[in-house]
């Protein structure tokens, strides 16, 4: 599924430059195109917001709110900011919920998981998310933020 790609600042570009998949997200990551500004956030000399692209993963948006949704990806993004990273290992291999990208965020500190669902509707992304949520905390002690 889809979603919407920003160009940074987070704080004023709320235009997405294009659309792209989870596998386009992978392939950044694994490329040398972000290298130097995350050494950056990582060293603290830049902050994340300012200087890294950033993606609305939940869906495709014409522009960056709700009232302004395409279409609905059926992704849910969770953010485990200052966790145990060692944890990534586990969390893939979940026998239970297996997320479909997981990365150390930007920072270093923490994780970032992407979880794929199939024929998932808009109305609950909210109840998703909550569902997932709950899950890592009573079986991992993670807390989303």
């Amino acid at each position: 599924m889809n979603f919407s790609y920003f160009k940074p600042p987070v704080t004023s570009n709320i235009t997405p430059l294009k659309t792209m998949d989870l596998r386009n997200v992978w392939m950044i990551i694994l490329s040398d195109e972000l290298k130097a500004v995350t050494q950056k956030v990582r060293s603290g000399k830049a902050s994340k917001t300012d200087i890294l692209p950033f993606i609305t993963a939940s869906g495709q948006f014409r522009k960056r709110n709700l009232q302004d949704l395409i279409t609905y990806s059926g992704i849910i993004s969770i953010d485990l900011d200052n966790c145990d990273i060692g944890m990534k290992n586990s969390l893939e291999n979940d026998p239970f919920l297996q997320p479909s990208l997981i990365f150390v965020s930007p920072s270093g500190t923490g994780l970032k998981l992407f979880y794929q669902l199939a024929h998932a509707d808009s109305s609950l992304h909210l109840t998703y998310f909550n569902a997932i949520t709950t899950w890592l905390k009573e079986h991992y002690l993670l807390s989303a933020d």
